[in-house]
């Protein structure tokens, strides 16, 4: 599956988005991107938080059950890619995601990494790490939850060397760990802590969106 261009849209772009939902899901025994949160799939919810925000362009990186989770993005001004080497985890996604949004923008100042089963990113926490990134010149900002930094978090182009290094389950917070404090900005998200994988952790997301 090569990349597609689901639109005409011709737009100054200086911040793209790489959202991660290649993974097999095997903790949870059914797809997580389909999951449905008040009737929209985790997938859906995260591609149009991507488009909601300033980022562009937005991409899709599938890999287990590309085919099924792709009908429910596909009509989405997304680019949507597949990773074939999806099994080796997701660092080696994110690496194939920076190749692949970087042959559509070869000129972006920096990259927003964001998971779609973080149900509760939305357009304005996006925004912010944007925002922060211009106002402080950080290498990276990253969202703060548990005292912990993590995804979605923004990777200045300087970095792209060391996001193309990561192999195997090391990702975006690999990277985090090893910049310096001074050269990082946070912006606090205290729903970051919640991510679904296991029936557990969707459970208590469907209480939380319908208190």
């Amino acid at each position: 599956m090569s990349i597609v261009p689901n639109s005409g849209k011709n737009k100054e772009s200086t911040v793209g988005l790489i959202i991660l939902a290649a993974g097999a899901s095997s903790r949870l025994g059914e797809p997580k991107q389909l999951l449905k949160l008040n009737d929209q799939t985790l997938i859906f919810r995260a591609v149009r938080t991507g488009l909601r925000s300033l980022c562009f362009p937005v991409l899709v990186i599938l890999g287990a059950n590309a085919e099924l989770i792709m009908r429910e993005i596909e009509d989405l001004p997304v680019y949507i890619n597949k990773n074939p080497n999806w099994k080796k985890g997701m660092g080696n996604s994110l690496k194939y995601g920076l190749d692949s949004i970087l042959r559509i923008y070869p000129h972006l100042d920096a990259v927003v990494v964001m998971l779609c089963d973080q149900p509760f990113v939305d357009g304005v926490l996006l925004n912010e790490l944007i925002r922060t990134y211009y106002k402080t010149g950080s290498l990276v900002v990253a969202s703060e939850y548990e005292h912990h930094l993590g995804v979605p978090a923004l990777f200045d182009k300087t970095l792209f060397p060391e996001l193309a290094k990561l192999k195997g389950d090391k990702g975006a917070r690999n990277i985090i760990k090893s910049i310096p404090h001074t050269k990082i900005s946070s912006v606090p998200f205290a729903l970051g802590k919640i991510d679904i994988d296991c029936y557990e952790d969707y459970f208590l997301t469907q209480q939380l969106i319908n208190k």
